[in-house]
């Protein structure tokens, strides 16, 4: 991972954001506070003082006017000196208004107006938070008018509180803002001082991280300050870096070590895995198929000689070179070569010839390369590796390296060559080895075959006509090489067992009797019993056993049915069907193409496979199967 860089704009920024989440935090708890003390503040002064004084200053006030001769005029004047007196109501006694006023006593007033007993008693009542009622009584000693008056006032300070709070509340922001500007101000330059040393540190670390500059100078950079914690860290960092670099430049080499021990690993890993690859095909289908195999590993070995421009690969049949496959030059011009096998013969097993110009005088050797070459293709390097079936020449692998890379075989690639060559001789006589034994053991068979069409005439070429079908269907259901020689055997000898039946049942022109027909049937279980002591044979066995079950479950010996038959035993059985429909017998003649297909779709689904009966339909509708 590597260090997300900063600069000195986007760490002042987070620090002034902090500061002012927290000063705004601040602010709002002041002002809080603030307007509450106020508010508090005020409420109490409007109680203790203010309704104190403004209670003198009105009563003073009314008291000159009260021997006034035109008092009620006087009274609307102290409205208009103090307008936070909202009402005023003057009675000559608690139950009647004075003269010059319409307005009674009501309610509570009569009986507050009642409780002041003597000139200059007052009564306040508080109605809201900044709204009072004041109630005075006068004494009118100059006995002009009424003898005295009873007085309300209704006083409102609201508007009077509203704008003075309001720049009560404009002071104080005033003041926040200046405080605000100042702590930013100073928060801005002492933010500076602190950060960059930081700021640099965290520069220097990235391009640690991210390797844009050389260990030795990345800090030199670095710039001390007067702060001591700083100058340590930034210390502590220099003699970092000084041990990295050195552990750096150690790391280096051993990765640039294990980097090429790695690339080694990985090719031989690849090479061995293309050998593995190879040698197990030996087990494999490949091995019914020479030409295919030795194609392959032509291939192979051209993938772990990387010195190899060109190459080559033939086999010997009838003292005659067929060549297989070639890389870099064209195929159907080498085909054309008339090139004679005893040149190869002369060569010693493995061939490397590093300059080539040092043999043109060989005729034999320049006629090969100049047809390989096609004269466009010059080389500069050969190797050529032969091929044996036994201790007879069975073909040749040949790498060329064309003549302007400036370059020859290896040792390592010399050895793969030699390898891969034994490789292929082993297989091609392990093949001619098979080949062998499994033409001895068919050659028994096709013996035993010929004694059962001696015993039963009728019989004769059925048994390879119905390995023959038998191998058409397999393949079509998608059957391996290797399983479609144990089909093919199973057709071949699937009725070895009638060598023990009767010349005469076999032969008979009438109809059998129904002990002469169980005597028939017993054939399967013989032929079974003849080839399963045969470790090689057993698979072959059971198919010979079970192919005259039927999918209804009605057939013999086992009465087996639908999927609990072998599938092979199923496939011979159609095989089996098809030919005898198709053949004269001793009790009739051949069914015709039509009527037999007929005999397969009504019989589909009771005595056969609906699926095999599919394909062998398909096979025949083809002119596969006839």
């Amino acid at each position: 991972m590597g260090c997300r860089k900063l600069n000195e704009r986007s760490l002042n920024a987070y620090i002034n954001r902090k500061m002012f989440s927290l000063f705004a935090v601040m602010a709002v708890v002041v002002l809080v506070v603030v307007f509450f003390l106020i508010d508090v503040f005020l409420e109490r002064i409007t109680e203790k003082y203010i309704n104190d004084v403004t209670h003198n200053i009105i009563f003073s006030s009314l008291k000159q006017i009260s021997n006034s001769s035109d008092f009620s005029r006087e009274v609307s004047l102290i409205q208009e000196n103090f307008p936070f007196v909202t009402d005023l109501f003057v009675y000559s006694s608690p139950e009647l208004p004075a003269r010059g006023f319409d307005r009674a006593p009501i309610g509570e007033d009569s009986d507050i107006l009642r409780g002041l007993a003597e000139p200059g008693d007052s009564y306040r009542v508080k109605l809201d938070r900044h709204v009072f009622s004041y109630y005075l009584r006068l004494d009118n000693r100059e006995g002009a008018g009424d003898s005295g008056y009873y007085i309300k006032l209704l006083i409102d300070y609201s508007e009077n509180f509203a704008v003075l709070i309001k720049n009560i509340h404009l002071v104080i922001f005033t003041i926040l803002f200046l405080a605000f500007l100042t702590i930013f101000l100073v928060n801005k330059r002492l933010s500076r001082e602190l950060i960059s040393p930081f700021i640099n540190l965290a520069e220097n670390m990235s391009n640690l991280v991210s390797r844009h500059e050389d260990l030795i100078s990345i800090d030199k950079k670095l710039e001390r300050t007067d702060i001591k914690e700083i100058n340590m860290l930034l210390a502590s960092y220099q003699e970092m870096t000084a041990e990295l670099s050195d552990s750096f430049q150690k790391l280096k080499k051993v990765n640039e070590e294990l980097e090429k021990s790695y690339q080694e690993t990985s090719v031989l890993a690849e090479n061995l895995n293309n050998v593995i690859s190879v040698v197990t095909r030996l087990s494999g289908d490949v091995i019914y198929d020479k030409e295919s195999f030795l194609k392959e590993i032509f291939h192979v070995a051209r993938k772990l000689i990387p010195e190899a421009d060109y190459g080559t690969v033939f086999v010997v049949e009838n003292d005659r070179i067929k060549w297989l496959d070639a890389i870099g030059y064209n195929l159907k011009e080498i085909k054309r070569i008339d090139f004679d096998p005893d040149y190869y013969k002369n060569l010693d097993d493995v061939v490397y010839i590093e300059n080539v110009e040092e043999y043109k005088d060989s005729k034999d050797y320049y006629k090969l390369l100049k047809a390989l070459t096609d004269g466009i293709r010059p080389i500069s390097s050969l190797i050529t590796v032969k091929l044996f079936d036994g201790p007879d020449l069975a073909g040749a692998i040949n790498y060329d390296i064309a003549a302007e890379k400036k370059r020859s075989f290896s040792r390592q690639s010399i050895e793969t060559i030699k390898a891969f060559g034994n490789l292929a001789s082993a297989f091609l006589t392990m093949q001619s080895y098979n080949t062998m034994h499994e033409k001895f053991q068919l050659e028994i068979i096709l013996a035993i075959i010929n004694m059962l069409e001696i015993h039963d005439s009728y019989t004769k070429g059925h048994s390879e006509n119905v390995a023959r079908i038998s191998t058409l269907l397999a393949r079509e259901m998608g059957y391996s090489n290797e399983e479609i020689k144990d089909i093919e055997w199973a057709g071949l000898v699937h009725d070895i067992g009638k060598i023990l039946i009767s010349k005469r049942i076999l032969n008979k022109k009438g109809v059998l009797t129904a002990e002469e027909y169980e005597e028939i049937k017993k054939h399967s279980i013989w032929g079974y019993e003849v080839l399963v002591n045969s470790e090689e044979l057993k698979e072959v066995a059971l198919y010979v056993r079970h192919h005259h079950e039927r999918w209804d479950g009605n057939g013999y010996p086992d009465a087996l049915k639908a999927g609990e038959i072998p599938e092979v035993a199923r496939i011979i059985a159609l095989a089996d069907a098809w030919d005898t429909m198709r053949s004269d017998r001793v009790y009739r003649k051949r069914l015709s193409r039509e009527i037999a297909i007929q005999e397969l779709i009504d019989n589909r689904g009771k005595q056969f496979d609906p699926e095999i009966v599919d394909i062998a339909l398909k096979l025949i509708e083809k002119g596969v199967l006839h």
